[in-house]
């Protein structure tokens, strides 16, 4: 898979899903290019909220080349050009939101594709299910309402007393579940 900035989010969480659970190696690419071992038979999911994001492009570009498998998952933009251009499989999921409230659409995409494609095994749909009850009780618990502002703010001020932007943090970071939990902490605590 081969998504860039905050798309990337849910290739890891899948990848983190499902490392036991699919027979072969399951590799987010964060790259420009594609690893020296990807050919043909190679099956490429490349996402990008906007179809826009040059690394994503550039990547699909690579895998054209190369003569890989390939389905693309955007909102629009370059990506889905390319796609219906070369005739690839495109999945377009709505626009209009923040790249990281999109997380939800692109990882059911993604777990749907792995399932078509023979590589999921067992039921999602009661997994999908199972995590849908989960969230609506999480909120229930929770029965408080963020301002939609504060999440279009670039930057919190840390535990530490300094400010860091967000979409400026490292991608590669494997923090984001400790990032993510302190930013809603924050988030709640300010209401």
């Amino acid at each position: 898979m081969t998504p860039a900035n905050a798309s990337g989010i849910s290739g890891d969480i899948a990848s983190s899903l499902y490392r036991d659970k699919i027979d072969v190696p399951f590799y987010v690419n964060k790259e420009y290019d594609l690893p020296k071992w990807a050919r043909k038979d190679t099956l490429t999911i490349f996402f990008s909220y906007s179809g826009n994001t040059d690394e994503t492009i550039s990547a699909f570009k690579i895998a054209s080349q190369k003569k890989c498998r390939i389905i693309t998952i955007s909102s629009g933009g370059k990506l889905q050009e390319l796609s219906e251009k070369r005739g690839v499989t495109h999945i377009t999921i709505p626009s209009g939101y923040q790249p990281r409230a999109a997380i939800a659409y692109s990882l059911f995409s993604l777990i749907v594709i792995l399932k078509r494609v023979g590589l999921l095994r067992n039921e999602i749909e009661t997994e999908i299910n199972d995590t849908i009850l989960i969230i609506k009780e999480l909120i229930d618990s929770i029965n408080k309402t963020v301002a939609e502002e504060k999440f279009y703010q670039p930057e919190y001020l840390a535990p530490w007393k300094t400010k860091y932007c967000i979409d400026s943090m490292l991608e590669h970071a494997v923090m984001h579940p400790i990032r993510h939990h302190f930013q809603l902490k924050e988030l709640m605590d300010e209401m």
